[in-house]
């Protein structure tokens, strides 16, 4: 891990709309209020780094695959609301929305914020070969993800509904 040799990938759903190849290098640390919290704008920070690598746009929200080269906490989570971006269902760094548009419902049915980690993988230290462990979308996530195409693609054949 202190090497950075070991690939993270995670899948969140983020509010708005953030295209693949985005990348996020700006510094964390605890935040100077909220000791809870980490933020971009701690005195003492470290370097951290998130890439957007996939993006799919769902009329308000966007599904991110994302993978960072650095494990600080809360790193995506902070670096996605930093860009204006917050975490759907993220209730400390500003992702739960008490208003939500018709077709977005089936966030409504959140109880977490929408971040998964999908995918570890690392060169095994003893004799060199690559380890990959893959971790399947939670049930929860995926049905949500699910409702929010469905609609996505009814809005789309249906521009009438639209907002």
């Amino acid at each position: 891990f202190q090497e950075r040799q070991v690939r993270k990938r995670y899948l969140v759903m983020v509010w708005g709309m953030v295209q693949a190849g985005r990348r996020i290098d700006l510094p964390i640390g605890r935040d100077t209020v909220d000791r809870k919290k980490i933020s971009t704008r701690s005195r003492r920070s470290r370097d951290a780094e998130t890439r957007v690598t996939k993006a799919e746009h769902l009329d308000g929200v966007s599904f991110l695959e994302v993978s960072i080269a650095t494990g600080r906490t809360h790193q995506i989570r902070v670096h996605l609301k930093a860009i204006g971006h917050p975490v759907v269902g993220d209730p400390l760094y500003g992702g739960k929305r008490r208003h939500i548009s018709p077709h977005l419902r089936a966030i409504q049915r959140l109880d977490r914020p929408f971040l998964h980690a999908a995918q570890l993988a690392f060169q095994h230290p003893k004799d060199g070969q690559p380890v990959a462990f893959h971790s399947h979308l939670p049930s929860d996530l995926q049905s949500v993800l699910e409702d929010l195409r469905s609609a996505a693609a009814r809005r789309h054949l249906h521009p009438d509904h639209s907002l």
